[in-house]
């Protein structure tokens, strides 16, 4: 009981902890217009009930392509590329900005990351996405694309939402936002995913 007691004191204090400093630096949970096309969540550090932590080292650790390049992921990797396809305009994705706790810093592209042993695809997308911008609303999955890489590969899992949602950014990314094919000339984009929207999305994807 006293150990039960203890921990949730010390929980408690933590929570505070982080909320005072949210509180100094202005990282605030607002909702504000980032269901707008190419209209930026600001970034927050709201904690994440449903996190699962970093992916286990036999599945996390940095593999050597046949190319030469360390990717995260021994058993390749997965992103939700979440679209809304509006009754009139153009189809608006959602992006977020990577942090520099990751890889290309700086870019924007989908959520996602290293799949876990025995994990499917679709399960480590939507937990790489719930991971990175949450909370996840109800979506449609309408297909997957693979990117080989010198046999290191990453499955894109493509999904509709009824709407534009509020996504708000965690440790691994700067901000989120919705973006039409025509507004992501202006953002500097994750190289894979570049070459994604050359290969698909202009097809209609």
């Amino acid at each position: 009981m006293r150990l039960a007691s203890a921990r949730g004191i010390a929980e408690k204090t933590l929570a505070e902890s982080r909320r005072s400093e949210c509180r100094q630096r202005g990282l605030q949970s607002r909702r504000a217009s980032c269901e707008q096309p190419g209209a930026l969540q600001p970034r927050t550090r709201a904690a994440q009930a449903s996190a699962t932590g970093r992916p286990p080292l036999s599945a996390g650790r940095r593999t050597l392509c046949l190319q030469g390049h360390l990717h995260w992921g021994a058993n390749g990797g997965a992103g939700l590329l979440l679209r809304h396809v509006p009754e009139q305009g153009n189809p608006v994705y959602l992006l977020a900005e990577r942090s520099q706790h990751v890889d290309e810093a700086g870019t924007w592209g989908i959520p996602g990351g290293a799949i876990h042993d025995g994990e499917s695809v679709e399960a480590a997308a939507r937990r790489e996405a719930t991971e990175e911008i949450w909370p996840l609303p109800p979506y449609r999955v309408t297909g997957a694309d693979l990117q080989d890489c010198g046999g290191w590969r990453f499955h894109i899992v493509r999904a509709d939402v009824s709407r534009p949602f509020a996504a708000y950014a965690t440790s691994e990314a700067y901000a989120t936002g919705w973006f039409t094919l025509h507004q992501m000339n202006g953002i500097r984009l994750h190289p894979g995913f570049r070459k994604w929207i050359e290969e698909n999305a202009r097809h209609g994807r």
